[in-house]
């Protein structure tokens, strides 16, 4: 066999090698912008080459990366270094220690059940992105961990309906954005599952997360991982290619979708599910009241304004902007756009509701 021949075979097996790793384990750093058909064309020819220069200059007039390149990275790279975790982490306790936001809801005479909340929902964050962070192999403990995070959230407060969906939208805009993985499948699928196992266990919530139509798409999502998996594992068996895995995908899911059709009419007719609740309601219906007087009388339930938020947040209105634009454009990756989608949604909530700016 001719040497140049050779050489290809060996190229196309590191490719093959290097996808399935990604499949299982996850994608390296980079950008939103990558996610974007001819846009990462753009980015990667253009716009990496750019910002390696600017990082270079940056770096031999500050003597730092400031945590935007590994050591080891060239101008013709597009991996970049994930944020220094020491330094985030001192940074945020010290500006979350005097965040009003977050005082008001800890401070000496008016501790309730937010303020536990506050813990809680902060935990099972937390989990839910470290057993998505790096490349390495999926990190059930993490996974385990957030399931238990979110039973004491469950335990502590009714906004865990939040912090359900809240994650169940990350994972599935993940798979939106191809980047799907055996890793992601694993971390969600051990969240969902001990998270919602533990919280039926609580008196008040009973079987809440399996008829309430606010807790349903979390659901959804659980079920469509585990077709997405088991097509997955049938495409690796049968050795299909891409057209043969999409076709088996839509035979799967197309036969899944009217099973679940009937079981729903079903249920639907036996009045199993419940309703959505007025103060959700309220959220997402403009200029309506939400039917419950204590709800539309109280301040904190009004929407949120331009001072509101300079006043709860101060500073921290100009530095989220920007974190949020250095997440998106050089540190996006399965962990670290969970930040995009918090921050999408708390601005959203907080717009309706001036009481959950503390999110």
């Amino acid at each position: 066999k001719h040497p140049k021949n050779n050489n290809n075979d060996n190229n196309n097996n590191i490719t093959t090698r290097q996808d399935s790793l990604q499949q299982t384990y996850g994608q390296p750093f980079g950008s939103i912008l990558n996610q974007i058909p001819l846009v990462n064309i753009v980015y990667s020819r253009i716009i990496v080459p750019l910002l390696h220069i600017l990082l270079r200059i940056l770096q031999k007039v500050t003597n730092s990366t400031w945590g935007f390149r590994s050591p080891s990275c060239t101008p013709t790279t597009t991996t970049l270094a994930s944020t220094p975790a020491l330094e985030c982490g001192i940074a945020t306790a010290a500006i979350m220690s005097i965040l009003p936001a977050h005082i008001m809801r800890s401070v000496g005479g008016g501790y309730d059940n937010e303020s536990i909340a506050m813990t809680a929902m902060t935990w099972t964050f937390y989990s839910w992105v470290r057993s998505l962070r790096g490349n390495s192999k999926p990190n059930y403990l993490w996974s385990i961990m957030t399931g238990f995070a979110y039973f004491y959230m469950v335990a502590a407060w009714g906004g865990y309906v939040f912090v359900l969906n809240l994650i169940g939208v990350h994972a599935s805009l993940l798979v939106l954005a191809g980047r799907y993985t055996t890793k992601l499948h694993r971390a969600y699928t051990l969240f969902y599952a001990i998270g919602t196992t533990l919280a039926i266990q609580i008196p008040v919530v009973g079987w809440t997360p399996l008829k309430s139509l606010e807790q349903l798409g979390p659901l959804v999502a659980f079920v469509g991982f585990q077709l997405i998996e088991l097509c997955q594992v049938l495409a690796r068996h049968q050795k299909l290619n891409k057209v043969q895995t999409w076709k088996l995908r839509i035979m799967v899911f197309a036969g899944a979708g009217l099973v679940t059709l009937g079981i729903g009419y079903v249920l639907a007719q036996t009045g199993y599910f419940g309703p959505i609740s007025s103060r959700v309601r309220g959220l997402f219906v403009k200029h309506t009241k939400t039917g419950n007087p204590l709800v539309d009388s109280v301040a904190e339930h009004q929407p949120a304004t331009a001072g509101a938020y300079f006043q709860y947040l101060h500073n921290v209105c100009y530095l989220a902007p920007l974190g949020f634009v250095v997440v998106a454009l050089f540190q996006f990756h399965d962990a670290s756009s969970f930040l995009l989608v918090y921050a999408g949604a708390a601005y959203f909530f907080s717009h309706k509701m001036v009481r959950l700016i503390l999110l």
